[in-house]
């Protein structure tokens, strides 16, 4: 007699109401924490986008742009190719993540520093040591939002796989939104004047408008 298989029917989907998946989101501090990375980064990118202006009445030459773009784009691009073999190497991703961070944060301050110096070789330099330390975030965050998923299961018996992943478009918008805007308040603040007739200076009598 042939054997008997025996196939099992897949398991019913859990289902849950917005309701029910918003609390077990915030429960999970994982989320939050992940959320507001994507946020920060978001409005990092949003504000990038003020340095057109830094370069051509600060530095005075519209050109470094494309060369500082180089700067983050290229160690960024090697920092990524490394990224899963280092994660192997330190045995996770939370010591990489720490440590990357940790020499962006530094590469960022650098960059302030040799602002006022003047320094743009010194800040071409830190620019190129934060995009590094930003890069093995930038590359394992998909997994990162899978392990927290995973913690939600683990502590709740629960999966909502699909809405944690929410936390990409949540801190894409927000951060974008709250990046665009920051953006235009600094510019506002410094008293950049759109369509003057000379290099915003100092002593125009609307330098303090937008």
């Amino acid at each position: 007699m042939d054997d008997e298989v025996k196939i099992e029917a897949p398991a019913e989907e859990e289902k849950y109401n917005l309701i029910d998946a918003f609390k077990l989101l915030i429960q999970n501090k994982y989320y939050l924490m992940i959320c507001a990375s994507y946020i920060l980064m978001q409005i990092y990118s949003a504000t990038l986008n003020m340095g057109i202006y830094y370069m051509t009445y600060v530095l005075k030459n519209a050109n470094l742009l494309g060369v500082f773009s180089w700067a983050i784009n290229i160690p960024m691009i090697v920092g990524l190719l490394f990224t899963p073999t280092l994660v192997a190497k330190w045995g996770g991703m939370y010591r990489l993540n720490l440590t990357g961070y940790t020499i962006g944060t530094l590469g960022r301050l650098g960059v302030v520093v040799a602002g006022y110096l003047g320094s743009v070789p010194l800040m071409l330099a830190c620019t190129a040591i934060a995009a590094i330390g930003m890069s093995p975030l930038q590359g394992d965050m998909n997994a990162l939002i899978a392990t927290c998923s995973e913690y939600t299961y683990l502590t709740h018996g629960k999966r909502v796989d699909g809405t944690m992943y929410s936390c990409t478009s949540l801190g894409t918008k927000l951060g974008g939104g709250i990046g665009t805007a920051l953006a235009g308040w600094l510019l506002a603040f410094s008293g950049y004047v759109l369509d003057a007739d000379v290099l915003q200076p100092a002593d125009h009598p609307d330098s303090h408008t937008a």
